[in-house]
């Protein structure tokens, strides 16, 4: 077997490994675009169909054993359907892209997609019914051309020509740099169609192809790795608000009211209430970061810190009584706390006097 022809066996199986991988990968980091995801994971799920077969054809092309005749024919049956849904499923991609802030994005770009794959797909049946129309095999099931070879890649150049005109046409929704990329990649695909008229013992086609949604695949870690980015800013401004929120401006005002004239009257207990403050800020900061439940004993700290600095405020007037039967569990942040505070300053605050049990 030729160097460049094992070169090319020893690419597609690496390229199929990697598209496993990448399908893999991206299922569990559908998060920021599951439609898109889904797509691009067909894409690499198709491609690894694709170079896999084509490298099954070509390490037992040439053999005319009974068991290597189908696996040969198989292979190039695949080749042949893969690069069509391959194509079919790029275009639904950056059509997605391009129109990815519109509600209704127009439909006629996506069925002059689906009219060329559907011209492919016939192609390929008309060929399974006559023998030897887009492709043939010798009796050494070596594959060859036929006169009617060069009506295969006309679905390919037809799909690429439609997505570059949809993205010059749309280009002020793209950003400069992937569209000159994807620009220079599919009309790099039009130089390797136009090589394989030249040279069809190397299959430029599905390199090209690989390369494609490997640039896809790329770009798509680039903008999860943005979301990422502004998903941790979103939550930390989320946790910013809340903690604005369960923090009240006039409770801290009114603290530190309690700890000043403590400090003129008792300075053992202003010392107390200077710790339960700093334990509450401390608990309720501890709880903001958390992002799952947390355990029962961290949400009695919380509230019992609370409850220490109110009694100092009410005195006597606000009695607590605790009765914990089980604390072997977890909940989410804050769910015992806001009931508590709810109690003090909806239902004892407006009494009159302030008095009650929590």
């Amino acid at each position: 077997m030729h160097t460049v022809v094992l070169f090319h066996i020893a690419f597609e199986l690496w390229a199929g490994f990697f598209c496993l991988v990448a399908a893999f990968f991206l299922y569990y980091a559908r998060d920021m675009n599951p439609q898109g995801a889904k797509t691009l994971i067909a894409l690499e799920l198709c491609n690894a169909v694709l170079v896999l077969g084509e490298a099954a054809a070509w390490i037992y092309m040439g053999d005319a054993s009974p068991g290597t005749y189908y696996i040969v024919r198989i292979g190039w049956g695949l080749v042949f359907l893969s690069s069509y849904l391959i194509l079919y499923l790029f275009a639904q991609y950056i059509d997605r892209w391009v129109f990815r802030r519109d509600a209704h994005p127009p439909a006629l770009w996506r069925r002059g997609y689906a009219m060329v794959t559907v011209f492919a797909f016939l192609l390929f049946l008309a060929d399974q019914f006559s023998p030897d129309f887009l492709y043939a095999f010798d009796s050494s099931n070596d594959y060859q051309r036929t006169t009617y070879s060069w009506l295969k890649m006309v679905p390919g150049v037809c799909g690429i020509l439609l997505l570059d005109a949809e993205m010059i046409k749309y280009r002020s929704r793209i950003r400069p740099r992937e569209f000159y990329v994807y620009l220079v990649t599919l009309n790099s695909h039009l130089l390797a169609i136009g090589s394989r008229l030249a040279e069809f013992r190397i299959s430029y086609t599905t390199i090209s192809i690989t390369v494609a949604i490997l640039i896809l695949f790329l770009f798509y870690q680039v903008d999860r790795a943005y979301y990422l980015v502004w998903k941790e800013r979103k939550l930390n401004q989320n946790r910013i608000s809340l903690l604005e929120t369960r923090i009240q401006s006039h409770f801290i005002y009114n603290c530190l009211t309690v700890i000043r004239a403590l400090c003129r009257t008792d300075s053992s207990d202003a010392v107390a209430a200077i710790d339960d403050f700093s334990g509450y800020l401390r608990s309720m900061r501890s709880a903001l970061l958390q992002q799952r439940c947390i355990p029962l004993e961290d949400e009695l700290r919380v509230v019992k810190y609370y409850l220490a600095l109110e009694q100092r405020r009410f005195g006597n007037a606000l009695q607590v009584s605790y009765d914990v039967k089980d604390t072997d569990f977890e909940l989410p942040p804050f769910v015992v706390q806001v009931v508590v505070e709810n109690a003090v300053r909806h239902g004892i605050r407006k009494k009159n006097p302030p008095c009650g049990t929590v």
